[in-house]
């Protein structure tokens, strides 16, 4: 629901230390934000339409389980539909650490037309540089 804070949490093995986190978060295919995934950090996503907190990884990470965590507070006004997220993480050796695909559904009513904000943010690309 639109203002919601939605806590996600991750759980992953890993079959060597890492100490470094490049990662990287695309938002409807289109947008994208690079960040120190050992440091953490937070990322508004685009349109105002939330926010997802990355809390630092604790690196380095040893060998074996891990459970990650992040947070995205959606906006009050965020329009009703549906949005997707990628997050890709590198490690030292610039080997796939993770690679998370999302979807975030936000409630219709009974009745009501969903939008598919993907193809909205779509139809932004051109204004975006690379």
């Amino acid at each position: 629901m639109p203002g919601d804070r939605i806590n996600i949490t991750a759980s992953m093995t890993s079959d060597k230390a890492t100490s470094q986190l490049n990662s990287q978060i695309t938002f409807a295919s289109v947008f994208s934000h690079q960040f120190d995934g050992c440091a953490g950090a937070t990322v508004k996503a685009p349109l105002g339409i939330a926010t997802v907190v990355f809390p630092p990884a604790g690196c380095p990470i040893a060998a074996g389980p891990a459970t990650f965590k992040r947070y995205v507070t959606t906006s009050k006004v965020m329009p009703k539909g549906s949005t997707t997220s990628k997050l890709k993480i590198m490690d030292q050796d610039g080997e796939e650490f993770t690679c998370i695909d999302m979807t975030l559904n936000n409630a219709a009513y009974e009745g009501e037309v969903v939008p598919n904000l993907d193809a909205m943010l779509g139809h932004l690309s051109p204004l975006v540089e690379a």
